[in-house]
């Protein structure tokens, strides 16, 4: 008797479930649609001062251009991890970040117009080791609407614009 009980409940319980999946789905849609009407994407490009050729287009909402003034480096395909809260005064940052067993130092400046066209100069160093520092110079500027079809995180080359689209 009990299994048939448990029998009779399953298939309504299953139907409720799928029903919250549905409601769930449609409750993220018009979220996702209410916060692009608030903060639409758009397309910025990134390029490398000391590397002609090297511009690279990205659609980016806030979030992403939140990321673009606080660079952490990235070794044998690792990213640095950050180790506590980045310290900013005014245009300048420091953070501390950890790439397996090492800690770097970031340090940096972000100089022009952060909702248009703006570059920022970083340092890394090794804290714990003789490592070299390293600098690098990425300049950012906004090229209007992304191109439709594109999401958030969406880059290309600027350079080949038949590339590959790559989804971030």
């Amino acid at each position: 008797m009990t299994g048939l009980r448990c029998a009779r409940l399953a298939l309504p319980l299953t139907l409720l479930l799928a029903g919250c999946d549905s409601s769930l789905a449609t409750v993220e849609r018009r979220y996702a649609k209410r916060s692009v009407a608030l903060d639409p994407p758009a397309l910025w490009t990134v390029s490398v001062p000391e590397a002609p050729g090297s511009t690279v287009e990205v659609c980016a909402d806030r979030f992403v251009r939140e990321s673009f003034s606080l660079p952490l480096p990235w070794r044998d395909g690792e990213p640095c991890q950050l180790v506590d809260k980045p310290v900013r005064n005014g245009d300048r940052f420091a953070a501390r970040c950890r790439i397996g067993p090492r800690l770097y130092g970031v340090a940096g400046e972000v100089s022009g117009d952060a909702t248009r066209d703006f570059t920022v100069a970083a340092s890394f160093k090794s804290l714990d080791t003789k490592e070299p520092t390293w600098r690098q110079v990425r300049r950012y500027r906004m090229a209007g609407e992304c191109p439709k079809g594109w999401r958030i995180g969406t880059t290309r080359s600027a350079a080949g614009r038949g590339d590959a689209l790559q989804d971030g």
